[in-house]
């Protein structure tokens, strides 16, 4: 018998698992590696923020994925590569040999450019870190009156979503002493959409109280205080990153082709263009 080791519970693989479910691959050994017995889907992560939703509500649980589609989940989390004896090394030691391996691990945060920033900042990602995370940020702000200094650094489409998300909780609860500040190095927020979608949402960020900073690129993240290029520096009470996802280092260092950011190379078949017995999907491809 074969083995297909699924290393990853991102989307793709939670529609494979959902898939073998239904119909089993005859012939092959399934197995699924994941640091969690879950996986959050990040576009509601917002909503949680906000509290229209309980944690449990944005989570799929892929423990009883595996259970119904008769895969064996490894609860941990890959390290290395061994593409030469196809295995897989794994951070509690084991290792996993595979006739077929398809990644779907997503992206780590992009902070190797920001010194200090995982020292003093909390980033949105790993997403299962910044939900233990952000419950201390929300004691943090509902136990004090005094001015609460929340900055949140990046100004994409998450940035500017949680941004959103965290003023309407602050309504909600009543944090009239929060004062919300979104960074970007662009002149507008959301760089890459529309001028006019730019445009509005710059006019509704001001509009429910939330503070722009269009043009300053961050240079480090000293405890409370954030340097930037060329720009006085902005104090902050807590810091919140959403700067952007960077590729890990191990497919490189497996020998995977990948792109000048480290991203896994693969064709129209989602097979590494390297490794055909390689597959790659998601955010990490």
């Amino acid at each position: 018998m074969k083995r297909l080791v699924l290393l990853g519970g991102g989307h793709a693989h939670v529609k494979v698992l959902d898939d073998l479910a239904d119909q089993p691959l005859a012939g092959w050994d399934v197995h699924l590696v994941s640091p969690y017995r879950r996986q959050i889907y990040s576009g509601m992560l917002p909503g949680w923020i906000a509290g229209h939703y309980p944690i449990e509500a944005c989570a799929i649980a892929l423990d009883s994925l595996a259970a119904r589609s008769a895969a064996a989940l490894h609860e941990t989390s890959v390290v290395a590569l061994d593409l030469a004896h196809q295995a897989v090394q794994c951070a509690d030691g084991s290792s996993l040999h595979f006739d077929a391996l398809s990644i779907d691990t997503g992206p780590i945060p992009s902070l190797a450019a920001l010194p200090g920033a995982a020292e003093h900042a909390l980033s949105v990602r790993p997403i299962e870190r910044f939900i233990a995370a952000w419950p201390g940020v929300v004691e943090r702000v509902g136990g004090q009156c005094r001015r609460f200094d929340l900055v949140l650094l990046g100004a994409g489409a998450a940035g500017v979503e949680l941004a959103f998300a965290i003023r309407h909780r602050a309504n909600v609860e009543g944090w009239s002493h929060l004062y919300l500040t979104v960074v970007g190095s662009d002149d507008w927020p959301l760089p890459g959409a529309p001028a006019a979608t730019r445009q509005k949402t710059a006019d509704l960020m001001k509009e429910r109280g939330i503070q722009w900073k269009g043009g300053q690129r961050a240079t480090r993240v000293d405890e409370h205080r954030i340097a930037f290029e060329g720009r006085a520096s902005l104090d902050f009470d807590a810091c919140l990153v959403a700067t952007g996802a960077a590729a890990p280092t191990w497919p490189t260092a497996a020998g995977l082709a990948t792109d000048e950011q480290g991203f896994i190379r693969v064709g129209r078949t989602l097979q590494s263009v390297s490794h055909p017995m390689v597959f790659a999907a998601g955010d990490v491809a």
